[in-house]
């Protein structure tokens, strides 16, 4: 059996350090592999999307050296985290409907 070479994973999936805000920082952790990815109670990929998005400007408001740009990745890190907050509250409403079995006929 051969052993598998030891290399690191591609620079897209490399952790980076990120300052997580409010739901963010509860609801993502970095996997083995280096991915974001949501923890304890399971998200829909929709909200998984946002959050890591808003990972992601995070981690750019606390890189870049241009102040104004940094102001601006923090805004729309703050706008992800609460787009992935509606949407969870969207579906979490959704579920809570009760279940029709298609759509209704107009009679």
């Amino acid at each position: 059996m051969r052993a598998k070479p030891l290399m690191a994973p591609p620079l897209a999936v490399r952790p980076f350090p990120v300052a997580l805000v409010g739901d963010a920082a509860a609801a993502l952790t970095c996997g083995p592999n280096g991915r974001i990815k949501a923890a304890s109670r399971m998200k829909s990929p929709q909200v998984q999307k946002c959050l890591e998005k808003a990972a992601y400007c995070e981690h750019m408001a606390r890189i870049v050296s241009d102040a104004d740009a940094r102001l601006q990745f923090a805004e729309v890190a703050k706008q992800w985290q609460h787009l992935a907050k509606q949407t969870e509250e969207l579906e979490s409403e959704q579920a809570a409907l009760p279940q029709t079995k298609g759509p209704r006929s107009a009679s």
